[in-house]
């Protein structure tokens, strides 16, 4: 026990870093006796103690970081998702040949991959870090989208409405997870509903970006519902890139940029 309140004293460990500690090394507490890890953690909250305005700097900062990044990338899945209704009256369902049902069942198997995959994804949220799984599932979707551009009929648009489903599943359920370990309870509400947020704006400017994508309609023979789909789904692939750079790991894993 006194070397354990030696190593507390030598690291001023924070009260937050300590709880992490505790949250995800399942291991250590279950060997210390529970007396013990109750003082362990009593012991590092005494000897750092945040005053008001280092807390709300903090917050500041991870505001900063995260928040404006990760609405961005919801946005762009929120785009995704709907624009098949822009690209329907840009000339999709006529040129495909489908019937209204046909076009129904396209828009809904999205949220049958969505629903499926949520928890299996948020496991590999868990497994591989947030900095690999975010932009891999990014990378996913937006080569998705772009395929989409290029299928010739009902089969084709229903399958990559299933996948698309299936990678953007773990966006939003994930990002949630990702701020509880950032922020305590208290500060959590207000940031998700910002995050979520985005989606107001992909709905605001979605159907004034397809109208101006759709001008570019037979340029290199490509026709305008298919640029929808090809000029969405680029900027996610870019993100993805970004995002293995701007996106830290789970707050017991990385240390110094703060």
């Amino acid at each position: 026990m006194d070397d354990l309140c030696k190593m507390q004293k030598q690291g001023k460990s924070s009260s937050m870093e300590t709880q992490v500690e505790l949250q995800f090394a399942p291991e250590m507490s279950n060997d210390m006796p529970k007396c013990e890890t109750v003082r362990a953690a009593q012991a590092a909250e005494n000897e750092m103690n945040w005053t008001e305005a280092e807390e709300q700097e903090l917050v500041r900062k991870l505001d900063i970081h995260f928040l404006p990044f990760l609405s961005v990338l919801y946005l762009m899945s929120f785009l995704d998702r709907v624009n098949i209704g822009n690209a329907k009256l840009a000339g999709l369902e006529a040129d495909l040949g489908l019937t209204p049902a046909e076009y129904s069942w396209c828009v809904s198997i999205f949220f049958l991959g969505y629903v499926l995959f949520e928890i299996p994804s948020n496991l590999m949220l868990r497994l591989l870090r947030p900095s690999r799984w975010i932009p891999i599932i990014m990378v996913a979707w937006g080569a998705v989208m772009m395929g989409m551009a290029f299928v010739e009929g009902y089969k084709g648009l229903f399958a990559t409405r299933f996948l698309l489903g299936v990678a953007e599943c773990g966006l939003f359920p994930g990002v949630v997870f990702y701020l509880s370990c950032w922020y305590v309870k208290k500060e959590q509400a207000s940031r998700i509903g910002l995050f979520f947020g985005a989606a107001t704006a992909a709905g605001a400017f979605g159907g004034v970006a397809a109208y101006a994508i759709h001008s570019m309609h037979d340029l290199w023979g490509i026709k305008g519902w298919q640029w929808i789909f090809i000029v969405e789904g680029f900027p996610t692939l870019v993100l993805a890139f970004v995002a293995m750079y701007q996106l830290k790991d789970f707050p017991e894993q990385c240390s110094g940029w703060l």
